[in-house]
């Protein structure tokens, strides 16, 4: 399991850590602890953090959209000092999401992509296909 956090693009340096120290303090807000199992076992087994490029505050928008239809464990964060802009996103995702990502991301050929996307559901393909399309939060 690894938590992505989604930063606004115009942030950057320490203020990517900080916003995503805030997803943290959420997610443990409005998720039970230890109740909430991917929460528990993030944090217990895991503690993996990855922070990507969110693209800007429209484009966040619409994505968390997106991945509050899942299951996962999801939590915005709005920054008062900022005018209560979304500044960062955060989700724990299962390994079979960012391992398939990254399996598509080294495919070579149009078939082996093929082939990786196949028997995946629409709501977990949309979101590998996101995750692909990030950059690293810099």
């Amino acid at each position: 399991m690894r938590l992505y956090s989604f930063v606004n693009m115009y942030l950057s340096g320490a203020q990517i850590g900080i916003q995503t120290a805030h997803v943290v303090a959420e997610l443990f807000r409005k998720y039970d602890y230890p109740e909430n199992i991917a929460l528990t076992k993030w944090a217990s087994e895991y503690k993996t953090i990855i922070c990507l490029n969110g693209g800007d505050n429209i484009s966040m928008m619409d994505n968390l959209l997106k991945f509050e239809k899942t299951n996962y464990p999801i939590v915005p964060f709005f920054e008062s000092g900022l005018g209560d802009v979304l500044t960062a996103y955060g989700v724990i995702l299962p390994e079979e999401i960012y391992e398939r990502a990254s399996e598509i991301r080294k495919a070579t050929t149009e078939g082996q992509i093929a082939l990786l996307k196949n028997n995946i559901n629409n709501d977990k393909l949309e979101i590998i296909n996101y995750i692909n399309t990030c950059t690293l939060a810099r």
